[in-house]
């Protein structure tokens, strides 16, 4: 007879499974349930990949038939889902929340601490509340996501003998929290809720107590950090010196242009210039201290001394006319040769001949 079973874990379990299995007869080490209870069903719920330890809470729909209720004039406010301690070996009631019914069956909803074996059992009276829970108060009624609130309440045992409480936290009717305390006989204990809801407005309940007020959960506001200048050494830049660039003599040879006059009918002749290279002078080294700059002296140039034409003798020309000397020192040449050639084939001796 179960509807449904809510689960939430510490971390994300995919495979998590909880095995429900009816039991028709019980151990020889459990006992039986008082006779004034009237049993429905026992099972057992067990978990399947999951350990109790990784569960955070844990929440149960079952039902029962109306027929039963009737068939043994069972009140509908008397139902109780109970679990069986190994521990203790003592079954411990788990208040039951009656939730809605339907033509042919009453749901309920209660919050478990564990698995183990459970029995659904109904009276013919209410049963007595034996714990009360009272005095609920929240450490802030106002977070920003992220931050926790506690829920804080008292529990008073109202039998005489130690008995374990099971307290449910609701969040706007969902479970969020269960927790298992032990309270001694007449004894009053604190029990405590770490609450930590995503944004939203929550109405906060403990079984059947609300909180004063409502928990509101708003967006975490960012904070900016300061972030302190960072100091970079930058080490100084060198700059460079300028060194000016020595000036560049320049010695330019202009040899003077010798002016002739020519005499009438005879063609001048060019007079040859004769380039005489400058004389380098050596450049003085001037000592510069450090970082000092170097100043080039550059060179003198020496002016070449002027080129002098040599003057051309110009024979002088007869008036009137006549025969040129340059025709009469011609024929003069040409008798000289003719002569000397036939001294070479005439008259000189042969070879051989008696001198």
């Amino acid at each position: 007879p179960i509807d449904q079973i809510l689960a939430r874990y510490s971390q994300p379990i995919p495979k998590a499974k909880v095995i429900v299995a009816d039991v028709l007869q019980l151990p020889q080490n459990v006992p039986a349930l008082p006779s004034r209870k009237v049993v429905s069903h026992y099972m057992t719920l067990s978990p399947e990949g999951f350990t109790e330890t990784q569960m955070v809470a844990a929440h149960v729909t079952m039902f029962v038939e109306k027929a039963w209720l009737q068939a043994n004039d069972l009140h509908e406010w008397s139902v109780e889902f109970s679990r069986f301690d190994t521990a203790k070996g003592t079954w411990e009631p788990a208040p039951a929340k009656r939730q809605r019914e339907d033509e042919t069956r009453v749901f309920y909803t209660v919050a478990i601490p564990g698995f183990s074996l459970w029995a659904i059992t109904g009276s013919s009276e209410v049963q007595e509340n034996r714990f009360d829970v009272d005095n609920l108060k929240l450490s802030t009624y106002t977070l920003q996501q992220g931050q926790t609130s506690v829920a804080r309440f008292q529990v008073t045992n109202l039998t005489n003998q130690a008995a374990d409480y099971f307290g449910t936290l609701w969040l706007n009717s969902q479970v969020d929290q269960t927790q298992r305390v032990t309270v001694p006989a007449n004894g009053t204990v604190t029990v405590t809720f770490n609450i930590a809801p995503s944004i939203g407005t929550y109405e906060v309940r403990v079984d059947r107590l609300l909180a004063d007020a409502n928990l509101v959960v708003s967006a975490q506001q960012a904070t900016a950090t300061p972030v302190p200048p960072t100091a970079t050494a930058v080490p100084p830049t060198a700059t460079p010196t300028r060194t000016p660039a020595p000036p560049t003599a320049t010695a330019t040879l202009v040899p003077p242009t010798p002016t002739a006059t020519p005499a009438p009918g005879v063609t001048p002749v060019a007079p040859t210039a004769t380039a005489v290279p400058p004389t380098a002078v050596p450049p003085t080294a001037t000592a510069v201290p450090p970082t000092a700059t170097a100043v080039v002296v550059a060179p003198t140039a020496t002016t070449p001394p002027a080129v002098v034409p040599t003057p051309t003798i110009t024979p002088p020309v007869e008036e009137g006319g006549g025969i040129s000397p340059i025709v009469i020192v011609l024929g003069l040449a040409v008798l000289i040769g003719l002569g000397a050639a036939a001294w070479y084939f005439l008259i000189r001796p042969k070879p051989g001949a008696p001198v």
